[in-house]
């Protein structure tokens, strides 16, 4: 449990400083989290992938990827994607076996960040249906870092053999400052 909240931690670092600049921001379409096999995924990126198999299904190079102790590679696109006008930094966790999870961060500053939060889990809600889990916690990501307050709704899917997740979370931390991340990822 603790390696997967310092991944975490160590994603969303990443995600708020990025790693990549793109001249023209597309569109995230809450429409793209699953594939055509209903699991959950991105934009019918396979999970499985290599870095330079990512890389050319996007059409854009990564820079600066990070690894991390535990042979965790972290790649992360700055302005590539934007969420009704807010930028959105996306974050590629990959393991030895390809490509593991990616986090979309939105920051609509901190008098919006409960209205997107709610209006996002409601537009999830109705494209995937009730969610799986819901909590609502406060909760130190590390000895070493301010307390966050969350919020999180999470969808699970099988199929093909493979059981995946789409996560949606509000990250607030001591100042008011809230990220939204949308999270797909591979389930162990």
């Amino acid at each position: 449990m603790m390696k997967k909240i310092a991944v975490l931690f160590a994603a969303i670092c990443l995600l708020l400083t990025g790693c990549s600049q793109n001249a023209k921001k597309q569109n995230l379409s809450l429409e793209m989290f699953t594939d055509s096999s209903g699991n959950y995924g991105f934009a019918e990126l396979p999970f499985g992938k290599s870095i330079s198999e990512t890389e050319k299904l996007l059409g854009t190079t990564f820079e600066n990827p990070q690894q991390t102790a535990d042979e965790v590679t972290l790649c992360a696109l700055q302005d590539f994607y934007e969420y009704n006008s807010y930028p959105v930094r996306a974050s590629f966790e990959f393991r030895q076996d390809g490509l593991q999870q990616i986090l979309f961060a939105i920051e609509p500053g901190s008098s919006e960040a409960e209205q997107v939060y709610a209006d996002l889990s409601e537009e999830l809600t109705d494209l995937y249906g009730q969610p799986d889990k819901t909590a609502d916690n406060d909760e130190a990501l590390s000895e070493n870092s301010s307390p966050f307050t969350s919020q999180a709704v999470r969808w699970d899917s099988t199929a093909d053999n493979l059981t995946s997740s789409l996560q949606l979370m509000m990250l607030t931390d001591e100042q008011d400052e809230s990220t939204i991340i949308i999270g797909v990822g591979i389930l162990e």
